[in-house]
């Protein structure tokens, strides 16, 4: 659904409500199911802010660790300094340069938390 910001400084976004929503759509599927969360694979067909937060936490489905779209049980273990993270990660992202025009790859292992477990 669509994407538009809300607040001050529009630093949130809500799916179909919002200033200027713009189209978005961004399709999942799970990868591995697991006690009481899920691995996740996202492809987006636009790059909005906040996209993939706000598309599965409007689905019922929040990022753990997500304190902005999430909600209280879709916190994280803390990590061994503490800090809770948000457990999103981007595998790959590919776009076309703007000024060249050539297609740019950027690729990044997975964190401990997105293996799949054997």
């Amino acid at each position: 659904g669509p994407i538009g910001r809300v607040g001050r400084r529009a630093g949130r976004v809500r799916v179909g409500a919002g200033r200027q929503p713009m189209d978005a759509e961004t399709a999942w599927e799970v990868i591995e199911r697991r006690a009481s969360t899920a691995l996740v694979r996202v492809r987006l067909s636009a790059g909005r802010h906040h996209q993939v937060r706000a598309h599965l936490a409007a689905a019922g489905y929040p990022i753990v660790g997500d304190a902005r779209y999430g909600h209280a049980g879709a916190h994280a273990e803390p990590e061994d300094d503490g800090r809770e993270l948000l457990h999103l990660h981007a595998l790959s992202v590919r776009f076309q340069h703007p000024v060249s025009g050539d297609t740019i790859l950027i690729e990044a292992p997975p964190p401990d938390w997105a293996m799949i477990r054997a």
